[in-house]
């Protein structure tokens, strides 16, 4: 396999086009965006179909953050109704889970705008009126949502109970999960959400060796997971092989559970 190279990348969707291209052997993807991909792609996120995109390793959960000023008058979901809300870089996961989550909560982009953004100028656009809320997606606590409370005082908005229903499946790529309370400055109590798991994926046409060597450096060796940082810390042997909701690599099944077939 050799030393692996880190190329640059808005998220998901671009590390996604970039194993379509070639450019790239494997890459970090959130497993909602995985799954459409797989599942034909979307021409509005110019997302690639991958019939054989697969998973390598299950790495960590990738919470929905709703942030808002904390002085805002918005309290939940529906006051966004009629506001622009940040949704997150172009090429980046946060932009299509963002969308599902809006819509879910039936806020149509038609009357509440969507505002692509790089993580860097939210805290301004904030700050500014320009949006009323921005939405992320990412480990709890996130660097960059804790950067963005050291700028601005935030809340979280918990995402409604309707809403969540409507989206998170027994094996779907959407869970349930809660932003434990004390997680970021002044947040008193727990925040409802849904989280995506971010996945390793590749091509089915890396070979067996390439896969098992990728993930021995990964697990096994000094790789991401002696990285240091919150992510790395997730990363476990015992959680890597799943389960997700994307087929596995036949040589991630080989790794995980030797005795499969």
């Amino acid at each position: 396999l050799g030393r692996a190279v880190a190329l640059p990348s808005a998220g998901s969707v671009e590390n996604l086009r970039l194993i379509a291209s070639g450019t790239a052997l494997a890459g970090i993807a959130q497993a909602d965006v995985a799954l459409l991909a797989l599942r034909g792609g979307a021409a509005a996120w110019d997302l690639p179909a991958m019939p054989g995109l697969r998973a390598s390793a299950a790495l960590y959960p990738e919470a929905g953050h709703v942030a808002v000023p904390a002085a805002s008058a918005i309290r939940r979901m529906a006051d966004l109704a009629g506001r622009p809300v940040g949704v997150g870089a172009p090429g980046s996961g946060a932009r299509v889970t963002a969308e599902e989550v809006l819509v879910a909560h039936g806020l149509d982009p038609a009357t509440t705008p969507r505002v692509a953004l790089a993580p860097e100028a939210v805290a301004a656009a904030l700050a500014e009126g320009r949006i009323a809320a921005a939405i992320a997606v990412s480990l709890a606590p996130a660097q960059a949502e804790l950067r963005l409370a050291d700028a601005i005082p935030l809340r979280f908005l918990p995402l409604e109970e309707a809403a969540m229903a409507r989206l998170a499946g027994i094996e779907g790529p959407l869970i349930r999960f809660a932003i434990p309370a004390g997680t970021y400055p002044n947040q008193e109590e727990a925040v409802p959400t849904l989280a995506t798991q971010a996945i390793l994926v590749a091509s089915e046409t890396m070979t067996r060796a390439e896969v098992t060597a990728l993930l021995g450096t990964l697990l096994d060796g000094p790789g991401l997971a002696a990285a240091g940082g919150p992510a790395a810390l997730m990363i476990r042997r015992e959680t890597a092989g799943g389960p997700l909701p994307l087929p596995f690599h036949a040589a991630a099944v080989a790794f995980f559970r030797p005795g499969a077939r």
